[in-house]
């Protein structure tokens, strides 16, 4: 379109002129309206073909500190499908913090992480996942992660939370969070909880954000491996008229559809306590 454009503007200037100014103003809608949601189209068509990812040069890496034996295994159930399989990679960090003069504190450390990596390289071999495993001394883990993140240019950083309240509000995730570059996702799950047991999904939204992207990749890959019963929630005021509930439903049904490929069911309810409607649909889904 610009090379013709330029042949429009040598050869009559007032039908170049008109052909830029359409340029233009296509440039503006699609910056404006669409690029949002083409992006989430776009993440969502990459894991449902994987094929699309390879051919563009990409081999994404997701980075998965693992410290816990107990919940290794989740974290690289999760990662896999994070993952586009066959292009995707996933890198294992156990980062062992060494102590002076503590040499069985230092051999309980190390067996820990040789436990962790051990759990999460049998699903990876399950799952067929290209996967690597790292294992580095350190005093300070969190310094180590961002490290690694930022030398292997990852672009997706997987954490496991006990407590995601208190993990989040502590001072070195918000470091964390800060310095690296690319996403992150924070799993809080039950001891021995596996991604497979999932068949209900629940998806609260406002419809908008910087999330959708990365929601899209995870959700087309949970609806490649099977299919599942996702429901997106909508949570607006008590206030809100019919017409308007009706709107958010259309949209709510609109953007599941991009998101996981399929029909969705939309949820919009009338609240004004969030967390409460949370935890109520969350326990009825």
């Amino acid at each position: 379109c610009v090379l013709l454009s330029v042949f429009q503007a040598l050869a009559v200037p007032l039908a170049g002129s008109i052909t830029l100014i359409w340029l233009g103003i296509g440039v503006v809608l699609y910056l404006s309206l669409f690029s949002k949601r083409a992006e989430v189209v776009d993440a969502y068509a990459e894991m449902v073909s994987p094929d699309l990812v390879q051919f563009r040069g990409r081999s994404p890496l997701v980075l998965i500190p693992v410290a816990n034996p107990k919940n290794a295994s989740t974290l690289m159930e999760v990662a896999a499908a994070l993952s586009p399989p066959a292009v995707g990679r996933a890198l294992l960090l156990s980062v062992v913090k060494a102590e002076e003069n503590a040499q069985e504190s230092n051999e309980a450390h190390l067996d820990a992480a040789q436990s962790s990596l051990h759990n999460a390289l049998e699903v990876a071999l399950e799952r067929g996942c290209k996967t690597e495993a790292l294992m580095t001394l350190a005093q300070d883990p969190w310094p180590e992660i961002v490290r690694v993140a930022e030398s292997h240019r990852c672009e997706s950083l997987l954490l496991g939370a006990t407590n995601v309240v208190e993990d989040l509000g502590g001072s070195q995730v918000e470091k964390l969070l800060s310095r690296v570059e690319c996403d992150v996702v924070v799993l809080r799950s039950p001891e021995a909880w596996h991604l497979s047991d999932a068949k209900r999904i629940l998806v609260p939204t406002r419809g908008r954000g910087g999330h959708d992207v990365l929601r899209a990749r995870l959700l087309g890959s949970l609806m490649r491996q099977e299919q599942r019963d996702v429901t997106f929630l909508h949570i607006t005021s008590s206030h809100t008229s019919d017409a308007q509930v009706a709107q958010i439903g259309e949209d709510l049904v609109r953007l599941g559809r991009e998101e996981t490929g399929f029909e969705v069911r939309a949820e919009v309810v009338r609240s004004d306590d969030v967390n409460q409607t949370l935890r109520e649909q969350s326990m009825q889904n």
